[in-house]
Order: structure tokens, then sequence, then C-alpha cells
């Protein structure tokens, strides 16, 4: 008779070190407002990558499974608005940071309204490949529209575009007619954004240095979609046009930039940020809605690669130094794709 294996977890057991592939834990009980779903599909995105090398704390607590998003099937709920049988796509609300997470073999407890039925034609390996990544990618876009970025405004300039973020990024401005300027070191890359919808690509910003010294550059962009921070968000707010908008959405670069108050005072421009992983629950539904329907499942132009569990960890570490190209899938164990 054939021995069962356990399921199991990454699972960060100190701050500051490696995740460890180890038997997955007991179950939370099921509260009210929660799900528990087959865990299916899970990408791994940079914050997820920064938790399996143990290159920034994102778990706040340990031990603590990592991973923030999952395509899967319900299984069990105690929400209103799921029932057993749906397929979702589930990202952020914790999970992976204070809440166990996702890079399970193990059903998944996760808040209700963090969960997103997927259209009927999504596959839920596309689902997971879009994941937090589109997610956030949308909700830059949504968040300019609302501060009136209009595609006659001007230019965008999109910063590691050939990234997660970036790259769909470039997929939503084009639909919407923006022009795109998008910044990839990876020059190899700098072909396939074009086919994105990149009008001019940049492997770098010669003038970026001078933002350390000039609060106010000649202004170049209509807007910015920052996924680096660091002295690049310094250089975004200095060059950016009147009236512009800066969104603010990640760190690769650095933590910390550095301005003054003069981009905001004379140019009027707007600094917007953006929590992808605690999304009101009023933007949550609009913007996989504005994904769902800006995205064709069968021409889906951006490469993911379907890995095992146990390969999470080294994959982490490609992503974090940049040796990555596309997205990176974590197959949970599941034996075929509903």
């Amino acid at each position: 008779m054939e021995q069962r294996r356990s399921p199991l977890a990454w699972i960060v057991e100190q701050p500051g070190k490696p995740a460890r592939l180890t038997p997955a834990r007991g179950q939370e009980d099921l509260q009210p407002g929660e799900v528990r779903l087959q865990g299916w599909y899970a990408p791994i995105n940079y914050k997820d990558a920064l938790s399996l090398t143990g290159g920034a704390p994102i778990a706040q607590k340990t031990p603590l499974v990592a991973g923030q998003d999952v395509a899967g099937v319900i299984t069990e709920s105690r929400h209103s608005r799921l029932q057993p049988g749906m397929r979702v796509i589930a990202t952020g609300c914790s999970l992976g940071e204070s809440r166990n997470g996702t890079f399970t073999q193990n059903t998944i407890t996760a808040p209700g309204d963090c969960a997103i039925e997927l259209p009927p034609d999504w596959p839920l390996e596309l689902a997971a490949a879009v994941g937090t990544a589109g997610f956030t990618a949308a909700y830059a876009l949504l968040k300019m529209q609302q501060a009136d970025q209009k595609p006659e405004d001007g230019p965008i300039l999109v910063t590691g575009a050939s990234g997660g973020v970036g790259s769909h990024a470039l997929l939503f401005l084009r639909q919407k007619g923006f022009e795109i300027v998008a910044l990839s070191r990876k020059n190899h890359c700098h072909s396939w954004l074009r086919s994105l919808g990149a009008a001019h690509t940049l492997s770098a910003l010669p003038d970026m240095p001078l933002a350390a010294e000039n609060p106010l550059l000649p202004p170049q962009w209509a807007g910015v979609i920052d996924t680096l921070g660091g002295q690049t968000l310094s250089y975004a707010l200095a060059s950016t046009q009147s009236q512009g908008n800066v969104v603010c959405v990640g760190l690769a670069q650095g933590a910390h930039f550095s301005t003054t108050v003069y981009p905001f005072i004379l140019r009027g421009i707007n600094l917007l940020g953006l929590t992808a992983s605690h999304a009101p629950s009023r933007w949550r539904q609009r913007i996989w809605s504005f994904v769902f329907s800006h995205i064709t499942p069968a021409n889906y132009p951006i490469p993911y690669q379907i890995l095992l569990l146990s390969e999470a960890l080294n994959a982490a570490k490609k992503l974090i130094s940049g040796d990555n190209f596309g997205r990176l899938v974590l197959n949970l164990g599941t034996s075929s794709q509903l």
C-alpha cells in the first residue's frame, strides 16, 4: 500500500533567516467572514522573495507560512459572498505577514474579503501569474485616473518595467491610450517591452544623479509608475511636469528617498501611495474587474514559469538578484487543473 506523504510548506522560522520547506502544521479554525481553500498555484512576488530569503522581515511573527497570493478552490466558507466550489484568486490581507500564507500543500485559511471569484475562462495558473503584480499595476493606473491623469497630458514613465508590476502596467496603459516610456536595465528585454506597448525604452536615466542636488529638473513626464523607490523616486518627483501624478508601488532600489516641498508647492505634483496587500474592500472588486476586462486569457503576453514547490527558495534568490525574466508560479502539488 502506497504511503501518503505529509503536505509541505515553506515556513519562516526566524526573522532574517531563509524559510525552510518542512511538514505543514495544523490549520486554524475557520472564523466568521473567512474561507478555507485548496490552493493550486501561487506566484512568487518580490515581497515573497524577500520573505523566503530572509531579506526583509515580511513575516511579522514566527513561525509563519510564507506567500501572499493563491489561486484555488474554496472548500469551506463562512463568508456570505463565497461558496464552496468557487474558483478564486486570493491576494494580500496579511497572508504571509501576520497570518499563515499560501506556500503550502495544506488547505489555506484566508479572509473572505481577499478572495475574488474568477471568470469561467480564466485558468487558475493564469490567475496566479497575474496575482498581486497585475493587481498592483491596475491599482496604480486607477489611482492616476482618479487624480485626472489623461493620455493627452503626455508620456508616462514606468520604472522597473520588465518586472511583474511594470510589465502589467505597460499592458494596461497601452490599452488606455497612454504614451509609455519603459525603464529597464535589462537591455535584452527592450524589444519585448515595446511589444507590450512602450513607445520608448531606456536602460538608465542619465540625469538622475542631478535630482540629489536639484529639487526640480526640466519636466519630462506627465506621470510615473515607480516600482523602484530610492533615488529613482527622488528623480521622478523632480522631473514630473505640473499637475502630474507619481505612484509609488515598490522599493527594489531602496526604501528611502529625498525630496523637498518644491515639486508639490511649485508644480502641484501628486505623490500617490497604494497598498496592494491591504487594499480596501471597496477597491478590491473594482481592481479585479478592471484586470479581468483588460487581460484576454488566450493572448496573455507576459511569460510565466511553473515551478515545483521545492524550487521556491532558489527561484526567490534569482528574483532578488534580478536574474529572472517573467513571472514565477508555484504548483502547490495538485495533479490537474480545474
